[in-house]
């Protein structure tokens, strides 16, 4: 295989250097899309809702965190029972 002359290599750099250049320029894009959202967001009166919300949120957290207390109990009493289960043909 012929090595690259010098100006194959200078036209592959270039290329690389444009689609870089276009990869660096739709991230751009999207960053200013996402300032543009932004600043709608942050012009709109405050929601009255944010308490409710957090009430929400808190609720769903500690929901969620009491079940994954109970989740390593769960997983044991499952393994008990399908081992169990291995001497009638289970698993």
């Amino acid at each position: 295989m012929p090595e690259p002359t010098e100006m194959e290599v200078m036209r592959n750099l270039q290329h690389l250097q444009i689609d870089r250049l276009e990869a660096l320029t739709d991230r751009i894009e999207a960053l200013s899309d996402t300032v543009k959202e932004l600043a709608d967001i942050m012009s709109q009166p405050p929601s009255t809702d944010l308490r409710d919300i957090l009430t929400d949120l808190t609720t769903v957290v500690r929901d969620v965190s009491e079940q994954m207390k109970t989740l390593p109990g769960a997983i044991l009493d499952e393994i008990d029972r399908r081992r169990a289960g291995t001497d009638k043909g289970g698993w």
